[in-house]
């Protein structure tokens, strides 16, 4: 019986192992796509638009500046959906883990 314990554990700390792995592609996936859409502006930006009065502000258009300040608002679910695919990942990782952890100790037991 603990030797089974601990062989689901490992396949279910390979399930979480797996799960991290596919987050870790899919982060490095989304970076290079919008490095790559970065590199290809030639200009630092194409407008610089001052609004004045009481909430003025500064809005940059177009070019490498204005593709990252679009890329950092958009970015902001995917890091939460990254998150939570991490998160999912450590805990079925850790519970594979405290499986394999009971049944090697169950086994120590046994044989003695």
């Amino acid at each position: 019986m603990w030797t089974w314990i601990a062989a689901w554990g490992t396949l279910i700390e390979f399930v979480g192992f797996v799960t991290l792995g596919y987050e870790v592609w899919q982060t490095t996936k989304l970076t290079i796509i919008e490095s790559v859409d970065v590199a290809k502006e030639k200009t630092a930006f194409e407008q610089l638009i001052v609004s004045d009065g009481p909430d003025g502000r500064v809005d940059v258009v177009g070019g490498v500046i204005g593709k990252q300040i679009d890329a950092r608002r958009k970015a902001v679910n995917e890091l939460r959906d990254r998150m939570a695919l991490i998160v999912r990942g450590l805990v079925i990782s850790a519970a594979g883990a405290a499986l394999q952890v009971l049944g090697n100790f169950g086994q120590a037991l046994n044989a003695n």
